[in-house]
């Protein structure tokens, strides 16, 4: 399967697999908590995600699975110094690396991407009045040998534009709130 250029519909149906995969990726429990929500210990919020999920419907016809894998990472204190230099905004410090598996055809597809994602936010400009105005996924380096560099160029824009990824992501942001504000301990 390698270096094998798929028509365009089948590249199209990817890009659908991706983008709600990327949405339910968004929504799904955290692997390293026992209750499923992201986890904040010794002042780092973490969130392992290891998604394998397969696929029934029409599209599982060309791609039987998908599985998403990522861990994100990020220091509490960074939170409070980027709303220190800018309370309108949050994002993770550093991009975080996305590996999304396709199987195809009982052969595994591997796309890597980066996620630098970023959270619009109200405060007066404390922690404790934090509110979730806006949300950008920030995908970047969209990457596979199985893609040309035009489509995977593409898919990045289709994926940064997604509503769909946009309102699960604010759903989790709203999950998480009350626990930053417990870690500064908000009243």
């Amino acid at each position: 399967m390698k270096n094998t250029h798929y028509p365009l519909t089948i590249l199209a149906l990817l890009a659908l697999v991706l983008v709600s995969k990327l949405a339910f990726a968004a929504a799904e429990p955290c692997n390293n908590s026992s209750n499923g929500q992201i986890a904040i210990e010794n002042g780092q919020l973490t969130c392992q995600l290891g998604i394998h999920e397969p696929l029934k419907d029409e599209i599982g016809q060309i791609v039987q699975a998908i599985g998403v894998n990522a861990n994100i990472n990020y220091k509490m204190i960074d939170l409070f110094s980027q709303l220190s230099a800018n309370p309108n905004q949050v994002a993770l410090p550093r991009p975080q690396s996305v590996v999304i598996t396709l199987s195809i055809g009982g052969q595994k597809l591997p796309i890597t991407l980066d996620v630098n994602p970023r959270y619009d936010v109200r405060s007066s400009g404390s922690v404790c009045d934090l509110s979730i105005a806006d949300f950008s996924i920030g995908i970047s380096n969209l990457k596979s040998e199985y893609l040309p560099a035009w489509l995977a160029t593409g898919l990045e824009n289709y994926l940064n534009k997604e509503p769909k990824v946009k309102d699960k992501a604010i759903a989790k942001g709203q999950e998480v709130l009350p626990k930053i504000k417990e870690f500064f301990h908000c009243s």
